[in-house]
């Protein structure tokens, strides 16, 4: 499926504008795929993608509200970012790209680069559904490699402290990152994002099974804020042991808050 320029998809309230059926592929070359920005889909308000291939080249996935992945949600699929823009989507994980057991490619392809930006995530309406978790992107045992683009403005929100001052969501303005790995380098860009609790660029997260890798070899990490911990990058290591969580900085390093915590 390729969608041209001056194509408008939806909105289609409470469903995915598309679904990427398995074996299949999706081309947004241009035009815009809408939301209403009012009903929440489960999965995927923009494009739903299962076992299929997504490639932004260019075009607006905009307006959308789900619980995971507002704009797109990829589950054991493979989604290329090379142009166009993931803008003003809500979710509960990963506004912009939600993405499980898949593979996420930003980079440039003649001169041009994608933009995910003004998204955001939130506990709200469902503290059980929607968890606050990666403004920009959400990843779960899954791999990201981003060298171009811009993943900016985006929002984590997260809940008032409890009776007991616990404070749940606002982890990863940018990207939340759990069980996966993530590769930053060339000439992204993560600016400008914003988190309630952890990461307000990046929170990642190792456990004992489950290891974590984030590797820092280019781009450019700045002007993120957080009301907690790590403007620039969180890594938790919970329950686990040294190299369950890892980061790896090969050029340039930027505020970090780490933190490992021993099994009991």
């Amino acid at each position: 499926m390729t969608i041209k320029d001056g194509t408008e998809i939806g909105p289609f309230p409470g469903k995915s504008c598309i679904y990427a059926l398995p074996h299949s592929t999706v081309n947004l070359n241009g035009g815009e795929i809408q939301g209403d920005k009012q009903n929440i889909v489960e999965r995927g308000g923009g494009i739903y993608a299962f076992n299929a291939i997504v490639n932004v080249n260019g075009g607006i996935i905009s307006g959308h509200s789900a619980t995971y992945g507002g704009g797109i949600c990829a589950i054991e699929s493979n989604v290329s970012l090379k142009g166009g823009s993931i803008a003003g989507n809500k979710s509960g994980r990963g506004s912009g790209v939600y993405l499980d057991m898949s593979n996420l490619f930003m980079i440039e392809e003649n001169g041009k680069s994608c933009q995910i930006t003004q998204n955001t995530v939130t506990k709200e309406p469902s503290s059980k559904d929607m968890h606050g978790e990666g403004g920009g992107i959400y990843l779960v045992y899954s791999k990201a490699e981003i060298s171009s683009g811009t993943i900016n403005e985006n929002t984590a929100i997260a809940t008032a402290p409890d009776e007991y001052g616990n404070v749940f969501g606002g982890l990863g303005g940018a990207i939340s990152a759990k069980y996966s790995e993530v590769t930053i380098k060339g000439d992204a860009e993560i600016c400008n994002n914003s988190a309630g609790y952890r990461g307000g660029a990046i929170y990642t997260e190792g456990t004992k099974d489950n290891r974590c890798l984030l590797n820092i070899e280019g781009g450019t990490i700045s002007g993120n804020h957080v009301n907690g911990s790590g403007a620039g990058i969180f890594a938790l290591c919970s329950k686990g042991i040294k190299h369950n969580m890892d980061v790896i900085f090969c050029e340039r390093k930027e505020w970090i808050g780490i933190e490992e915590r021993s099994s009991a």
